[in-house]
Order: structure tokens, then C-alpha cells, then sequence
């Protein structure tokens, strides 16, 4: 079981997808979702995390980063 899950992703449909995954196969408790680098690092600041599934290719930065 994972406890808190963040999905980054600005594609919306796969996102949601990623969200699904997460809360069906891995039983995550609580999925957070962010579409941009500013966002998931405002929630990682906030939440701590037990799973993070990033996009490599962001709007406003790398994934990677």
C-alpha cells in the first residue's frame, strides 16, 4: 500500500489515467495531481510523499529537475 501518491502531468486525460492507476494498483490512500513544476513543488513542500510519478516534459520546466 502506498499512503500519498503526487501525479505530475499536464496532459489532463492522462493524468487521470495515472491517478486511477495509482489509487486501483498501488492503493494509494491519497493522490495528489499537479500539472506544472510549480505546482507539484508547492505540494511536495506541503505533503510528505510516499510515490511521486513525474512527466519528464512540463510547460514551465523538466520533470527531471
Amino acid at each position: 500500500m502506498t499512503d500519498q501518491v503526487l501525479v505530475v502531468e499536464d496532459v489532463p486525460e492522462v493524468r487521470e489515467w495515472l491517478v486511477t492507476l495509482a489509487e486501483r494498483e498501488l492503493g494509494a490512500r491519497q493522490v495528489f495531481q499537479a500539472a506544472s513544476v510549480d505546482a507539484a513543488l508547492k505540494h511536495v513542500r506541503d505533503q510528505p510523499l510516499t510515490l511521486a510519478l513525474i512527466d519528464i516534459g512540463l510547460p514551465d520546466g523538466s520533470g527531471v529537475s
